[in-house]
């Protein structure tokens, strides 16, 4: 005989009972949890019931187990006296089953949940332009502002779309999702697939973009600072005289000032010292002392939110002096804020043979500001070998053992080392191959400074001017610079290094401009 196929179950009749009539079925009561009824009211005003209750019958009494909360909206709405109901006819200890089996859904995906968030927002083929309007994403971070479909709407549709969000959440993920359609490199984040997997948190990734967007900004900007330095070459101002007086310069004028004071206990005989003769001091106590008088002039010409800088190596005369942590200790006393330390390695330091240490081959710059100062700073950047486009990179999970991730580009921050070769004296050939100046530093350094605590049109002081290195590399930056040397034969130098800048820069803005 053949083999009775299995019949399909008749839909059950759906009964029209009064919503005063229908209680809660006590088993659900002691697991259900109260619920806001607004948004079920108000699709049950507006669109009646869709979708009928289940229930069934214990003594003559109709006990709801599935669409609790809509009985409770449906007492509340003036002109809904029935509800549509389901009666089944299963004991007690089937309810639960039957519950899990009625709410039993596949999971919908993230992405198309957005999709149904915008049709029922009523901007399906919309233009991208426009949803941004209507959707407010110009005033994304004002909960006060949300387009002009209005925060009402925003939490209607996540009641209809099943997204358990506010208003303001919801207008985020919105947001996100509107960017992966709009940007193909947002979409390569994966921020909505993250979110779907519980990876990431929607405000999380909403801060994610507001950081990569934060980041290319300042990209931008700082490209479009180096494009300005090449167009731009500062003005300056020669002083042959001594850095322990600086009457003839404004107070609170420079925004910037590093200098490198002559070795200390007369390792260098200098030409045309003043009465101090500085760097020759008998004890490193004198030696700070005078340090100190030259830091206390220029911070009397330097700017509330300026900069001084102190290029400063250690000596080994005589044994270790502690030249560097008694110069920090004496900044700090005599009023200086240290920002921090930027260690610079010599790849070929001058030779020296000390009996019980190393070949020296570092100095120390120290950042300093005034007390209370807030100095610009941007933070020097270099290029991320192979990394390409802004990533999202995951890093150490929380102590909770949640995942965490940032936005990685193509920069990474560099740091406070510093490892560059000492000067070539070669690049003094073209003004005066004869000139020789005893310890000029490389252009490196003082672009790491300027790099970080300037930008183009600010003033920059160099007492110890030197051969003028930093003067050169200060005027290439866009700045107005003013040297203060008491050597008249370095002074007479830099003036020609000088200008040979300036018409070596204006001969190539006119040979682009003819281009």
């Amino acid at each position: 005989m053949k083999e009775k196929k299995a019949q399909p179950k008749r839909q059950k009749e759906v009964e029209l009972v009064k919503v005063e009539n229908i209680k809660i079925h006590p088993l659900v009561s002691e697991i259900r949890s109260q619920r806001k009824t607004d948004m079920f009211k108000y699709t049950l005003d507006v669109n009646g019931q869709e979708n009928p209750i289940h229930c069934v019958i214990r003594n003559g009494e109709v006990y709801v187990f599935d669409g609790c909360t809509r009985v409770a909206a449906g007492m509340e709405v003036d002109h809904l006296d029935e509800l549509e109901c389901i009666i089944h006819d299963i004991p007690d200890n089937q309810i639960m089953d039957k519950r899990i089996r009625l709410n039993q859904t596949s999971k919908t995906h993230l992405n198309e949940k957005c999709f149904y968030f915008e049709h029922t927002l009523g901007i399906i083929g919309k233009s991208q332009g426009k949803k941004r309007v209507l959707m407010g994403f110009d005033k994304i971070d004002e909960d006060t502002n949300f387009g002009d479909i209005g925060k009402d709407i925003y939490t209607i549709a996540c009641h209809l779309t099943g997204l358990d969000l506010s208003a303001s959440t919801a207008r985020r993920l919105m947001y996100i999702y509107w960017l992966e359609n709009e940007n193909e490199k947002i979409k390569a984040l994966g921020l909505i697939d993250k979110i779907n997997a519980n990876e990431i948190s929607i405000n999380k990734a909403y801060g994610l973009l507001k950081d990569k967007k934060m980041k290319e900004d300042k990209k931008a900007q700082r490209l479009h600072e180096v494009a300005q330095r090449e167009t731009i070459t500062g003005k300056y101002k020669l002083f042959n005289k001594s850095a322990f007086n600086l009457d003839f310069i404004e107070d609170e004028s420079i925004d910037i000032a590093p200098f490198s004071p002559p070795y200390p206990d007369a390792m260098k005989i200098y030409r045309h010292q003043d009465e101090v003769k500085h760097g020759q001091e008998k004890t490193t106590e004198e030696y700070i002392a005078n340090g100190m008088k030259a830091c206390n002039e220029i911070k009397k010409k330097l700017k509330a939110n300026g900069v001084m800088a102190v290029i400063i190596n250690e000596s080994f005369k005589g044994g270790y002096s502690s030249v560097v942590s008694r110069y920090e200790i004496a900044l700090i006393a005599n009023g200086w804020e240290i920002i921090g330390i930027i260690q610079w390695i010599k790849e070929n330091p001058t030779p020296v043979r000390l009996n019980e240490f190393f070949q020296p081959a570092d100095e120390k710059i120290i950042i300093c500001k005034k007390k209370g100062g807030k100095p610009y700073f941007s933070h020097p950047v270099k290029e991320n070998a192979g990394a390409g486009e802004f990533t999202l990179k995951q890093s150490h999970k929380s102590k909770d053992g949640d995942l965490r991730f940032y936005v990685g580009g193509d920069e990474i921050p560099t740091t406070n080392i510093l490892i560059t070769p000492v000067f070539n004296r070669s690049e003094f050939g073209d003004i005066d191959p004869k000139f020789k100046h005893d310890a000029p530093c490389p252009f490196a350094v003082y672009d790491k400074i300027l790099g970080a605590y300037s930008r183009s049109g600010m003033n920059y002081l160099e007492i110890f001017s030197g051969s003028g290195q930093g003067l050169v590399s200060a005027m290439k930056h866009g700045l107005d610079v003013i040297g203060v040397e008491i050597d008249p034969v370095s002074i007479e130098f830099t003036k020609k290094r000088l200008d040979h800048l300036i018409n070596e820069r204006s001969k190539n803005s006119v040979k682009k401009l003819a281009a």
